[in-house]
């Protein structure tokens, strides 16, 4: 099974109909509806089959299937993070990651 591609609100819509990673803050939680800020900033919808446990402030990691609109998610795992996870490195993280893929592999952005 191959690895999701990490994503940020910015390349989100690049990413239609594929399965991706998404780290961020839980703002709102409605069970199966929850908004999250995705590691730059940026808001994304993300809903699950089943009712999930997120408390809003918690740190997660998202991996679902982007929809058509491209700016949500349907959401297949939540992972919690530690409080201590700084979404700022991880969103440079995914940048360098990103740009690293291009270079060494010819992958367009």
């Amino acid at each position: 099974m191959p690895v999701p591609t990490m994503v940020k609100s910015s390349n989100l819509a690049n990413y239609r109909g594929r399965e991706v990673m998404a780290f961020g803050k839980v703002l709102s939680n409605e069970g199966k509806v929850m908004s999250i800020e995705l590691c730059d900033g940026g808001r994304v919808t993300v809903r699950f089959p089943d009712v999930t446990e997120a408390s809003p402030e918690s740190k997660v990691e998202i991996q679902g299937r982007v929809e058509g609109d491209g700016i949500s998610i349907a959401g297949m795992q939540l992972i919690h993070l530690s409080d201590d996870t700084d979404m700022k490195i991880t969103s440079k993280t995914i940048d360098v990651l990103e740009n690293w893929m291009a270079d060494c592999f010819d992958f367009e952005k």
